[in-house]
Formats: structure tokens, sequence, C-alpha cells
């Protein structure tokens, strides 16, 4: 079954002092069949990752519930600085983070993780899934030969 609906604005903030870039929230006016169209994809995607991980993984309480998407534009040189996705008051209980790619990007805009030192290239129709918890500090590398657009979404613990 897809993950409930949470709340609009549940642990959402932006770090303009590490972030640059133009984004939009797709629960905006104009953007519904938008917002419908990801929350279809990630319902679809998260079920599976969720019982790929259960072995290794569980959160409590009766599931997740998302919070709504982001979409996001990066201009060449533009990127997200190292950070976690659950540091402050506001964000501390996202336990998983989706990430869609809307388009390729030749050079630079991978989402590049510290530890374990990897990268998910920037390739359209891609999602990725990952915990953000602190041992996976990473960061948004600048894209260099054109812009990125990706969308983002976290993920609670329903209780």
């Amino acid at each position: 079954p897809p993950p409930p609906r949470g709340g609009a604005r549940r642990g959402e903030e932006v770090l303009t002092g590490l972030k640059q870039t133009s984004e939009v929230f797709t629960q905006s006016p104009g953007w519904e069949d938008i917002d419908a169209l990801l929350y279809e994809n990630i319902a679809q995607y998260l079920d599976r990752y969720l019982r790929e991980v259960a072995s290794v993984c569980a959160f409590p309480g009766s599931g997740l519930s998302d919070q709504s998407y982001r979409v996001k534009r990066y201009a060449v040189g533009e990127g997200f600085d190292w950070h976690i996705d659950n540091a402050s008051t506001e964000t501390f209980s996202r336990v998983l983070a989706g990430q869609w790619y809307f388009n390729t990007v030749e050079e630079g805009g991978e989402t590049e993780f510290r530890i374990p030192n990897r990268q998910i290239s920037c390739v359209e129709g891609r999602l990725a899934l990952f915990p953000v918890q602190w041992t996976l500090l990473h960061r948004g590398v600048p894209p260099r030969s054109g812009p990125k657009y990706i969308g983002t979404t976290f993920f609670h613990p329903r209780f």
C-alpha cells in the first residue's frame, strides 16, 4: 500500500547557508498533477525498498509517512554543501530520504556520500532512497555541464 500523506510542512526547512538552489513545494497551487505523479512513483518503490532492507533496519510505529515534495533547480556551479538531513529540531524525525533525478548531468551534479565514499550520478529517471542518519554525511556536487533538476521528499515514522 502507498504511504500515507504526511503534514504539508512537517520537518521542512531551507538551509540557505549550505544550499544554493531554486525550489518549489509541489503542494503549491498549480503543481497538483506533479505532486500526484511523484506520490504514485515513490509509493511503488518505497514498498520494495522497505522489503529489501527489512532484515537490517526497522522503523518504529506503524510505518512511514512522507512530507511534501520539493522540485529543485541547481544552476551550473550551485550545490549543497556537506550535510545530514535530520540535523535540527525541525528535521530530527526524518528517517529516510527520497530523491528523483529529472535530467542527466554529464559533468558534476552527483550526490556524494563521504562514508562509504560513494556517488550517485545525476541520471534522468533515477530514484535514490537512503537513510538520513549522521553516518550518511552527503552533499550535492555542483553541476558543471548544465543545470540539475531533482525532486526530494523525506519520510517520518508514524506512531
